[in-house]
């Protein structure tokens, strides 16, 4: 050995001073060593980066342990073999001072031959054979260091030589920074190795705690504790070095060492001499890399390779990891990436922008044009701020909030972007503000989105003449869109609904996303004004341009604005199928803010038909979604709500409770509707309560909140006012109020409401002695309830008004057969319906059914599925597949066998399907009258002629019929006939086939019709053409293209149009559309025939 100075090599070291014993990792390693674990671990693993407190940890275990450890600090001199082995034997020694004397003479120089130092596993050999011999009591082997030699492979060949033949009595233990290069397979097979990473080495806030107390005059609290924690991700080598907590005293300035990031800053010098002097002082290649590509939060290779202009990343980003250096892989669906830690990122990203400002910002500004050309606005905005290119963020801000109206994402994460950009910004871009106050409406803030809206319209007025006419009516139309939702908020309907209907005619056919919201904003101003009609059909016209099978967020708010109304007219099959369906679009979004919206829906749903304890299950979990993101709004309307359901089941302290919190917080939020919707709701629980002065102060307040004269409120408003005046005994007053309330009620088609009505009107009457008059009005009430499903409902007004119960008694002696108002009607029991002897063809018939009479039974299949008795849509469906089962039965044309409908219309396998699929035909029979469905043989079919005869109409007939004739005469060049019958059939197409059905059933058919709609635009457009009508023939184009968006002929014809109109910009942007659309669905360009005429407006080619 010479001069070689090994002792401080073999000794095991101290601890410090003032230390942490840290109880979790003793009881780690002590299961680990001391076969706790049921299993005789041969080697142990210990491996994190440096400074996480691995040494002093196991130095700590082997004092307690008082086990034999025979210690070995590794450095990078021990990378040669023989080295490795001389000091192998003195740590062994120095536990055992009588072992392997005659190895040590084998490697001693005089007796040491340059055969044997070629054999290094004979050496190994020899002494396996030694200890195996001459030491008999358990003892460890540490190998402390084990990184410094890891790369060398005489020492890796030894070391796997002596784990293939360890000694049962000894155990290894590995410390290392990096993940060792042994051969360690065959052992991890056999459970024999024992792994401790850095996730148990990263100390807690309660050791931090504990540490600050010993090293001196600290006292950190455990909030700061927890914040130091996070900060360094338990590295408490960092800790020390970066804080001065090792030297036990405060910050300069006396100030606590948490009181901000500077106390933190002033320290960071001396912890990244450490990490460049200790960490990386080997590393000096790999350090230059990962300085630069640290700026980026995620280091994915192809990122890293795009952003340096090299390709070998991923080994680089491999070696860091492997090596300890403060670098770890996750893996997810998409590849994996690296992170670099925490700290050590923001040190490496602050010497990088300090000694190369260019080179950093160079870097910054090429990562956000990276990320902005894959569409990822999220990254590209991070860098853009790194690089100060605020212009460019606000361009990014834009086009981000552009791509996730148009695809229906949620935008809410633009809000904080736009907050960090300078106002003198601000000022040249007229969009910002209104995105903004977009974020702002979304949230329910209105106080904050009003002034937004009028700052961004004040811009665009100033920049009258530096922006393009159709760009500044497009931004006037998003802004006023903007303003009525703010509008809406604050309960002025009829106001939103005026600003509405005027900004609708100044949008262009092809801004799909603002068309809309614009027909989504009219549906839910009708809704609010009882104008149910009005209500589904824009939303119906804004689902159908949104597109009905896309997942987006857009899409589930329309179908659950479709769900409310469709429950508030008591349709209930329909209201479910829209809840299904916005839920299912929310499952594949992970939108909270809009899932809490529905579930709220769904639970006052669930409240207006009786089902109590599920509506309250529901609101919960909408109030707990509310809370835990912060949506103040959905907090309000949820606490309203199940005060309602508390209200309904009886517990009015509870009640109390949520209405009052709810009322809090809506008059905080300025929730206009949702204030004066809540004192009715306060004024009729006071008064169940017996105190009718405290209601009628309720009652006051909501007419002073009230903005609408005509707004649903009102009518709920006057509901209450009357019920006051029943329990005060002023049945006159109560009456007359009634009467002029059930005329409202039945004209806007509140169906609740009504029923609630008629019982209070024949309390009235009762107590009037005109008993006639309310038995007349139980009984309309009865029918109510029972079509529209609200026969929970009626025992709980009966229970309410004990008056009544006289009504009832003469009800019952005037008709006994007649059954009391609160029997629900039952289902017959499992048997298959009789036969019938013939089977006509349904669909076959149907074709031939004349258009020009007013049929009986009308039959509208194009957009939302319909069945018109007499004008009025049957709702008494009972089950939404009862509907569904009238379409694909008039879609077969022909008897189906019941295994296919099974199979069409509940393809999950279900025990009960068949008493299902009986309770179905049941309910649908019900609907259309009982002789419309045959049977015979297991095979079903529609037979609406059994039953209204030649009186049927059914709009899919109509349309194909239409389609053959025009098509005749148009190749006869009968253009302006054939004109008048593809009029008739876009105007008979309302949207999709059976677009609210999502079964495969109708799928080729919906394809088959859209495809034929799609052809009539197309010759409507090219005959407009022909005739020089272009302003006509453009808008054919432009519906065309809000089927699809990729229907490169549609692009092609509008820009044609507007060239003919002298429309230059228009027809340069429209190209723009195509070729984005097209790289977004499909991944290609233009083809020839657009871009050629693309060449000729930019003047490339000539004509």
């Amino acid at each position: 050995m010479g001069a070689f100075d090994v002792s401080s090599k073999v000794h095991i070291p101290a601890i410090p001073r003032t230390f942490v014993r840290r109880n979790r990792l003793l009881s780690i390693l002590k299961g680990a060593l001391d076969g706790e674990h049921e299993k005789e671990y041969r080697v142990i693993l210990l491996c994190a980066p440096g400074g996480y407190g691995k040494t002093t940890a196991l130095v700590d275990y082997i004092r307690q342990a008082q086990l034999p450890c025979c210690w070995y600090t590794l450095e990078p001199m021990d990378a040669d073999a023989i080295t490795f082995l001389r000091v192998l034997v003195t740590s062994i020694q120095h536990v055992f001072p009588h072992f392997g004397k005659s190895v040590s003479a084998r490697l001693s120089g005089s007796a040491f031959s340059e055969s044997e130092a070629l054999s290094g596993p004979v050496l190994m050999d020899a002494l396996l054979t030694a200890i195996e011999n001459e030491i008999q009591e358990h003892f460890l082997l540490v190998l402390n260091d084990f990184h410094e030699v890891n790369n060398s492979a005489p020492v890796l060949e030894l070391l796997n030589h002596f784990l293939r033949k360890q000694p049962q009595h000894c155990t290894v233990v590995v410390e290392s920074r990096a993940v060792p290069r042994l051969e360690l397979a065959p052992l991890l097979a056999r459970r024999e190795v024992y792994a401790i990473g850095n996730a148990h080495f990263r100390f807690l806030p309660d050791e931090i705690c504990e540490l600050a107390r010993v090293q001196g005059s600290i006292t950190l609290t455990l909030q700061e504790a927890e914040k130091l924690a996070h900060s360094f991700d338990g590295w408490i080598a960092g800790i020390l070095l970066g804080t001065r907590l090792g030297e036990g005293q405060m910050s300069p300035g006396g100030g606590r060492i948490l009181s901000g990031t500077s106390t933190l800053r002033l320290e960071r010098q001396q912890l990244f001499a450490y990490l460049v002097h200790e960490v990386f002082k080997r590393e000096q290649e790999v350090y230059a890399f990962l300085k630069e590509v640290a700026i980026l939060p995620q280091m994915a290779p192809e990122v890293c390779d795009a952003l340096l202009q090299r390709n070998d990343s991923a080994s680089r980003l491999s070696y860091l990891e492997q090596q300890g250096l403060f670098v770890s892989q996750v893996e997810t669906d998409e590849g994996p990436f690296f992170l670099c830690h925490p700290v050590l990122r923001d040190m490496l990203c602050e010497e990088f922008q300090r000694e190369q400002p260019e080179r950093y910002t160079e870097l910054q500004r090429r990562a956000s044009e990276f990320f902005c050309q894959r569409g990822e606005y999220q990254q590209a905005l991070y860098h853009a701020q790194r690089a100060g290119e605020y212009e460019q963020m606000a361009c990014l801000l834009q086009d981000a909030y552009q791509q996730s109206v148009k695809r229906g994402r949620s935008s809410e994460g633009l809000a904080h972007w736009i907050d960090d950009i300078p106002t003198d910004i601000w000022m040249k871009y007229p969009r910002l503000p209104l995105i903004r106050a977009s974020l702002y409406l979304a949230q329910g803030d209105i106080a904050h989105a009003l002034p937004l809206l009028t700052r961004s319209h004040e811009l665009v007025d100033n920049a009258a003449e530096t922006m393009e006419s159709e760009d500044r009516r497009l931004l006037q139309a998003e802004i006023a869109l903007a303003r009525s939702k703010a509008l809406f908020f604050s309960g002025n309907y009829v106001q939103a609904q005026i600003l509405c209907q005027q900004a609708l005619p100044t949008i262009p056919a092809d801004e799909v996303p603002l068309l809309a919201e614009a027909h989504l904003r009219l549906g839910m101003c009708a809704q609010m004004l009882g104008c149910f009609g009005d209500c589904i059909r824009e939303l119906q016209q804004a689902l159908r341009l949104w597109g009905y099978g896309i997942a987006a967020k857009q899409t589930a708010l329309l179908h659950s604005q479709l769900a409310n109304t469709y429950s508030l007219m008591g349709n209930l099959a329909l209201a479910e199928h829209h809840y299904r369906r916005a839920m299912s679009c929310l499952e594949e979004l992970h939108d909270d803010y809009e899932r809490a919206n529905t579930l709220i829906g769904r639970g006052v749903t669930l409240q207006r038909y009786g089902k109590y304890d599920e509506a309250v299950t529901v609101l919960q979990e909408a109030l707990d979604l509310a809370r835990k993101i912060g949506f103040r709004r959905a907090e309000a309307y949820a606490l309203v709500s199940l005060g309602d359901v508390y209200q309904d089941q009886g517990k009015y302290d509870q009640a109390l409770l949520m209405m009052e919190d709810g009322l809090s917080l809506a008059s905080q939020l300025a929730e206009h509707y949702l204030v004066g919707y809540t004192h009715n709701t306060l004024a009729m629980t006071y008064l169940l309560m017996g105190d009718p002065h405290t209601a009628l102060v309720h009652l006051a307040q909501t007419e002073a909140t009230a903005d609408e004269k005509t707004s649903y409120h009102n009518e709920l408003g006057a509901l209450v006012r009357g019920t006051v005046w029943l329990y005060q005994q002023e049945y006159q007053q109560a009456k007359t109020c009634f009467l002029a309330l059930a005329e409202t009620l039945h004209a806007k088609g509140y169906k609740r409401e009504l029923v609630q009505v008629m019982v209070r009107l024949a309390a009235c009457y009762g107590a009037l002695q005109e008993r006639d008059e309310a038995v007349r009005h139980l009984e309309r009430a009865q029918r109510l309830a029972e079509e529209y499903h609200y026969e929970a409902l009626l025992p709980l007004e009966l229970e309410r008004l004990p008056g009544i119960a006289e009504t009832l008694r003469f009800q019952h002696e005037r008709d006994s057969n007649r059954e009391l108002p609160v029997k629900k009607e039952a289902v017959p029991q499992n048997r298959e319906p009789q036969s019938r002897a013939k089977m006509p063809d349904a669909y076959s018939r149907l074709q031939a059914v004349k258009t020009e009479v007013v049929p009986k039974l009308r039959i509208l299949a194009l957009g939302e599925p319909v069945v018109l008795l007499e004008g009025k849509p049957i709702t008494r469906w009972r089950m939404a597949r009862a509907m569904e089962l009238c379409f694909f039965l008039l879609d077969k044309g022909k008897p189906v066998h019941k295994e296919q409908i099974m199979l069409a219309l509940w393809p999950e396998v279900d025990e009960a399907i068949d008493q299902t699929l009986r309770s179905t035909i049941y309910y649908l029979r019900k609907a259309l009258g009982e002789g419309c469905i045959s049977y015979r043989s297991g095979y079903y079919a529609l037979n609406l002629q059994a039953h209204y005869g030649d009186e049927v109409c059914y709009d899919v007939a109509q349309f194909e019929e239409y389609y053959k004739e025009a098509k005749e005469n148009y190749e006869v060049k009968e253009f302006d006939e054939a004109y008048e019958l593809f009029l008739r059939m876009v105007h008979l197409y309302r949207g999709d086939y059976a677009q609210s059905f999502y079964h495969d059933w109708c799928i080729p058919r919906r394809e088959e019709l859209r495809l034929a709609y799609l052809d009539a635009r197309r010759h409507l457009a090219l005959i407009c053409w022909k005739q020089g009508e272009y302003q006509e023939s453009a808008s054919h184009w432009q519906q065309m293209l809000i089927v699809d968006r990729c229907m490169e002929e549609a692009h092609y014809g509008l820009m044609r149009c507007y060239m003919q109109m002298g429309k230059r910009s228009l027809a340069l942007r429209q190209y723009q559309r195509c070729a984005e659309a097209l790289q977004e669905e499909l991944g290609i360009e233009p083809g020839e025939r657009i871009q050629h005429l693309y060449q000729r407006l930019t003047g490339q080619v000539r004509e």
